[in-house]
């Protein structure tokens, strides 16, 4: 697409994906109380050579001069410019990696993968830091830490891969990316933030998460691959709660993963495996930027 700007927006977290009628739509909890296991902070990070301007969104404090930070609180997000894509592609990744919030829950309990439906329409319930239907374009996984599989606690089957990072990429004809942030519906003056191509950068990225608050700006930490309860607050949002909310349960991959995703595609905003040897470092790989420990986002079955 000639003269066209490309956008990467970069999920990441306690980030849902619902399965809507022509596409899907986003959901970030708010998961700022106590929660099953630890406060996260939702969140929308950019490059700082990448800040334009924002209207209203509260901007989040931090040391980290590269990055900036922005807190998601009830807010129905959309895309303001026309998006070049005519619908919604998933490329094979996003679903090959997805965690599944239904595996889960007991056999008995079909609905407790399921979201509540109200919490995708109408106005934006406090449960819900920010809703997204996901404009047209295409949605893959960007990063998978390859030396670990994981399983739901309690629960047979064989463990699998998860994403911990999702891209939404898309087109838009302006250089300048306005993403809208409405506190109620037919908001006639929402919150905006603005986000340009950095110099001498070719795209636009910009990270929603929901992270714990150590880790939205951290660099480089080195974590040890461990049992992941921060899983549990999907089923907060879930229509059927079960009675015992399994968490994730890691285990050593038998084979290492032949081709992790990052190794092509990645984004400024997460670590890049030296250029010398990438393939042994993306094998090796628990150091975190963007992603935390574990928070993978996940794939809800549907909204009922």
């Amino acid at each position: 697409m000639a003269d066209t700007t490309e956008v990467h927006l970069i999920f990441t977290g306690i980030v849902g994906f619902v399965p809507i009628k022509g596409g899907l739509t986003v959901v970030v909890q708010d998961a700022t109380g106590p929660g099953s296991h630890m406060p996260h902070t939702p969140h929308v990070v950019i490059e700082t050579g990448g800040y334009k301007s924002h209207k209203g969104i509260k901007e989040l404090r931090s040391d980290n001069r590269s990055l900036r930070g922005f807190q998601l609180k009830q807010y129905a997000v959309s895309v303001k410019n026309s998006i070049e894509e005519d619908m919604v592609k998933e490329e094979a990744s996003f679903r090959e990696f997805a965690l599944l919030v239904g595996g889960g829950c007991p056999a008995s309990l079909a609905e407790c993968g399921a979201i509540l439906k109200d919490l995708l329409n109408g106005p934006v319930p406090k449960t819900v830091a920010a809703r997204f239907p996901l404009p047209n374009g295409s949605l893959q996984t960007t990063f998978v830490d390859p030396k670990v599989q994981w399983h739901f606690a309690g629960f047979s089957g064989a463990p699998k891969f998860l994403a911990e990072e999702i891209c939404h990429s898309f087109h838009i004809e302006e250089k300048i990316l306005t993403l809208r942030f409405a506190k109620k519906v037919d908001d006639p003056d929402p919150d905006e933030l603005q986000v340009k191509v950095p110099d001498r950068e070719k795209t636009i990225e910009v990270r929603i998460g929901n992270l714990p608050k150590a880790l939205v700006f951290s660099r480089g930490q080195d974590w040890v691959c461990e049992d992941d309860h921060h899983v549990k607050l999907y089923y907060e949002l879930s229509k059927v709660k079960p009675g015992q909310a399994h968490g994730l349960k890691s285990s050593e991959a038998p084979t290492p993963l032949p081709d992790p995703p990052q190794l092509k595609h990645t984004h400024r905003l997460t670590p890049e495996p030296p250029r010398e040897d990438k393939r042994a470092m993306a094998q090796d790989m628990c150091l975190r930027m963007v992603h935390g420990p574990n928070c993978p986002p996940a794939l809800w079955a549907r909204a009922s």
